[in-house]
């Protein structure tokens, strides 16, 4: 008997498309993420995770990164440096999300030396600590 997990925490939009077999169910469009990697805005807003990779990812010098929630006022921003990491990358990072969250969340840059990943565990670059009824 197969085991099938619906309380994945995903996060899913429908489609308006029909089926190709003709059955009528619901179709999904696309997967945002999971509820978990959303980041709660203090009006609780939620923003889904893909752009958030779109902030930090282009900025040069960023060897890893993670975002931290630990309430809906700020986001702590750890920064592992690579080859090209400078004063302007920590400034183009925090610069990048402010202008993302239109300044409704302060935002803490910290550099680290490393940013740990466990084995056999998926690193997750976006953690929120709040608590389930945030969402």
């Amino acid at each position: 008997m197969p085991f099938i997990r619906y309380a994945l925490g995903d996060i899913g939009v429908l489609s308006a498309k029909t089926s190709l077999c003709g059955r009528g169910l619901p179709l999904m469009e696309r997967i945002q993420g999971r509820i978990d990697d959303f980041i709660v805005l203090p009006d609780r807003r939620k923003i889904s995770p893909h752009p958030l990779y779109h902030c930090l990812d282009p900025v040069p010098g960023i060897r890893r990164w993670r975002i931290i929630q630990t309430d809906v006022h700020q986001l702590v921003v750890e920064l592992e440096g690579g080859r090209a990491f400078s004063s302007d990358t920590v400034s183009r990072a925090k610069a990048n999300l402010a202008q993302l969250l239109k300044n409704e969340i302060d935002i803490v840059i910290r550099v680290v030396p490393s940013i740990p990943v466990a084995p056999r565990i998926k690193f997750r670059a976006i953690q929120s600590k709040l608590g389930k009824d945030s969402f």
